[in-house]
């Protein structure tokens, strides 16, 4: 029964990674299909500021399938019941990502600088509880690595959990954008 549970175990996280991240992966090229549209027409930026915002989003793009998966991997350990190291990777990792782009002000004031400083923050993250979540899988580097079989049962506890993902975060940030499309962004 143990080895059942550790194949099982296995095949829901290698399918759950591999699926966060292919579904990071096109919301990031959807950002970089929409990036000149959202610079130069729905946020209204400034022409002189555009090819930084433009180069900025570029950045956020590689974010999506970073923050997808990464969420993958923390909901492995927190499955496992791993909530203090769970706290202890993300609390350290949310004040670096708070601090980087500050810390990148040391060295200059384009916002590429500083969504870069960000993203390396949520790549030491991301590494941080990859390398925690297959510690604490049994033979984590033995197949199966995709399970067909898994995919029905990760897609209906997952689609509740993805629409509220989804829509939480553009409810707490809306305002904001809106308050950016109608101001400039000169200040």
């Amino acid at each position: 029964f143990e080895h059942d549970r550790a194949v099982e175990s296995r095949e829901i996280f290698w399918t759950t990674a591999l699926l966060s991240c292919l579904f990071g992966l096109l919301g990031g090229l959807i950002l970089v299909a929409l990036t000149p549209w959202l610079v130069e027409e729905a946020l209204n930026v400034p022409t002189k500021l555009q090819t930084e915002t433009r180069g900025a989003f570029y950045l956020l793009a590689l974010g999506v399938p970073l923050t997808t998966t990464t969420l993958a991997l923390r909901g492995t350990l927190e499955a496992k019941h791993h909530f203090r190291l769970v706290n202890t990777i993300q609390v350290p990792n949310s004040a670096l990502t708070q601090a980087a782009p500050l810390l990148a002000l040391l060295f200059g004031r384009d916002l590429r600088l500083l969504v870069g400083a960000m993203l390396l923050s949520r790549l030491c993250g991301a590494s941080m509880f990859l390398v925690s979540a297959l510690r604490n899988l049994e033979h984590p580097l033995r197949g199966p690595f995709f399970s067909r079989k898994r995919l029905r049962t990760l897609f209906s506890y997952s689609s509740w959990q993805g629409v509220t993902n989804t829509i939480s975060p553009l409810m707490e940030t809306g305002d904001k954008f809106v308050v950016g499309a109608l101001s400039s962004l000169t200040a």
